[in-house]
């Protein structure tokens, strides 16, 4: 596990929905909702990358988006940066569809 000290800080939107669930699946497991935020976000990368899920555009968001702080390994903060660099995409894009990806795929299993 990163210590905190080796997570690199960010300032993200994601839907007001995605926010609801992280709390909910907060509660429920009894980790932070930070922890819970970088297990679906690396849930959606891992789904991608194994071919089980594609990343597609995200319609617009019906509700406004919330803004969060997250700290996360900076590893996945360079493959956001980079992949939103070459698709011409915002990095928030990108990361909200992982994001997303990762609530998918947990419900699923």
């Amino acid at each position: 596990m990163l210590s905190t000290s080796t997570l690199v800080l960010r300032t993200i939107y994601i839907d007001d929905s995605v926010n609801r669930a992280l709390t909910v699946r907060s509660e429920s497991t009894g980790l932070s909702k930070a922890t819970v935020f970088r297990r679906l976000l690396a849930d959606g990368i891992r789904a991608v990358r194994e071919g089980r899920r594609s990343r597609v555009p995200l319609p617009g968001p019906a509700a406004p988006l919330v803004l969060k702080r997250v700290g996360m390994s900076p590893k996945v903060d360079q493959l956001l940066r980079v992949q939103a660099f070459d698709e011409h995409l915002p990095q928030n894009e990108v990361l909200r569809q992982y994001l997303n990806i990762g609530l998918e795929v947990s419900k699923g299993s």
